[in-house]
């Protein structure tokens, strides 16, 4: 071995500690060929992993939106219905594009007792999905001509109201002679629209406030009445990713519905 001398010490020339190295590499290392066919075949497998990784995320989007549809299509058809069926008016909204709803929204019956009461009340016994409001409920009430829509002013609880069921209460209305027999039911106005991918609901005037999730397509839903009176319903799905349409619900199950 070939060396220099530095000093009183003695070591390897440069030459000799790169025969050295490459004796090293040729024993136990890489070939320049073989650390790049591994750093290819590393990328390979991570390409791979993360199109698989994609593949999954899209496929859990898909079904997570298709689950949300589904809850929209069930939630839709449970309030659309219960508004139209429950004996309430409904008319297309001016101007919306048929996209809305006017409806009376019923939310409970109340069954006039013969009990004395000052002109203007009437004590009922009530039975309903909420209590009455008056900040917002009207009452629908028999006459002597007929019936008639007055406004609900004021509710007090009562002990004693009559027959078996319900709510004992006592109601002060904007009507001087009350009955004091037959079925009152109370309402309130507002509007059904599917707009921003979404079925909203808005109470008399205030903001419409969603009730399902936004994954309505939409240009492919829509809701309102034709001549006849009937309600149409119709619900597309949005894609997960783009605004393609996925699929169409349609329904025309309520037909000559009172305006």
């Amino acid at each position: 071995m070939t060396t220099v001398t530095v000093g009183s010490s003695r070591c390897p020339s440069i030459r000799s500690v790169d025969s050295i190295l490459r004796s090293l590499v040729s024993r136990g290392g890489f070939s320049l060929l073989e650390a790049t066919i591994s750093i290819v075949v590393s990328l390979l497998i991570l390409h791979m992993a993360f199109r698989a990784l994609g593949t999954e995320r899209r496929m859990f989007l898909a079904i997570e939106s298709r689950g949300a549809f589904l809850e929209t299509l069930r939630v839709t058809r449970a309030v659309v219905g219960r508004e139209v069926r429950g004996g309430g008016s409904v008319a297309p909204v001016p101007d919306s594009g048929g996209d809305s709803l006017a409806v009376r929204g019923y939310r409970g019956w109340a069954q006039l007792c013969p009990v004395p009461s000052r002109p203007g009340e009437v004590v009922v016994s009530r039975v309903g999905l909420r209590a009455p409001n008056p900040d917002k409920d009207s009452v629908l009430i028999p006459t002597l001509g007929g019936v008639a829509v007055v406004p609900l002013l004021r509710v007090v609880s009562e002990t004693v109201g009559c027959g078996s069921m319900g709510v004992p209460e006592r109601w002060t209305l904007g009507l001087s002679a009350v009955p004091d027999s037959g079925i009152a039911r109370y309402f309130e106005r507002g509007s059904l629209h599917i707009v921003n991918e979404a079925l909203r609901y808005r109470r008399g005037a205030g903001g419409r406030q969603p009730l399902t999730p936004a994954v309505l397509h939409a240009g492919g839903s829509g809701l309102g009445t034709d001549a006849s009176g009937a309600v149409h319903l119709r619900l597309g799905m949005r894609a997960v990713e783009d605004t393609a349409l996925m699929m169409v619900w349609e329904w025309s199950t309520w037909p000559k519905v009172r305006r």
